[in-house]
């Protein structure tokens, strides 16, 4: 099945519309506040993947003054989500997602229910062959790959990021994933050492046919390629 990445447009024309962000203010099932639950990114130990519910968010302003787009990615925003409108929302709800809750913005500045943030609960991390999947340091500076050894499952793959969070010219990354069984999402998240969130080709066909891209930027198209000899999925970053 082909896939395409999906990140914020080149020019950060959403800087704007997004103002003071507090992470102290939101409600999570009614209950005390839990800083794993929507920055989870940090990955500092096993509760970086346990699923959990919020029932809303308040803690994004907004600029009434600005053209609200479909897709509002930002900064300021939890790297496991981004900003969708009401009509996005519906219509990715016909597709298959994995783990992914829609979790209404509450602000005195935009009509109620109008705005979601699309919150990424989960990713493939528990999917990977970590004995076929190769990981390395990648310098952004100059582009060279290091292998990373012993990394032979998804508790070592979070203590390689807790080793490498304040590593801010490596950052850990892979060429090519392998995964048990057959992927059949139209929508998910690879993991956070991959910035790109993947839609399925039809779902994209759904969005651009709908008018319903603008603030998103749809880049290179990838394959996911499943064996069924070997009941595995291939994700190869470089074609």
């Amino acid at each position: 099945m082909k896939y395409f990445g999906i990140t914020k447009v080149d020019v950060e024309d959403n800087k704007s519309i997004i103002g003071d962000v507090d992470y102290t203010r939101y409600n999570y099932e009614g209950s005390e506040k839990d800083i794993n639950t929507i920055q989870r990114f940090t990955a500092w130990d096993l509760d970086f993947y346990k699923s959990k519910k919020i029932d809303f968010i308040d803690f994004i302003d907004f600029d009434p003054n600005n053209v609200f787009t479909d897709f509002i990615f930002g900064s300021a925003l939890p790297s496991n989500g981004f900003i969708v409108s009401n009509k996005v929302r519906l219509l990715m709800l016909k597709y298959r997602l994995l783990q992914i809750q829609f979790i209404p913005i509450v602000n005195s500045k935009i009509p109620s229910n109008s705005f979601f943030f699309m919150f990424f609960n989960s990713d493939m991390t528990d999917r990977i062959n970590y004995d076929k999947t190769k990981f390395y340091y990648r310098n952004i500076l100059n582009n060279s790959f290091t292998p990373i050894v012993n990394i032979k499952n998804r508790n070592d793959l979070i203590e390689a990021r807790k080793n490498s969070v304040f590593n801010i010219i490596e950052v850990i990354t892979v060429k090519k994933i392998f995964f048990y069984g057959s992927i059949d999402y139209d929508v998910f998240r690879i993991g956070w050492f991959s910035n790109s969130y993947y839609f399925s080709k039809r779902i994209i066909d759904d969005l651009i046919q709908n008018n319903l891209t603008a603030g998103a930027r749809i880049y290179s198209s990838f394959n996911l390629v499943y064996n069924e000899y070997d009941n595995e999925t291939v994700f190869d970053f470089n074609h």
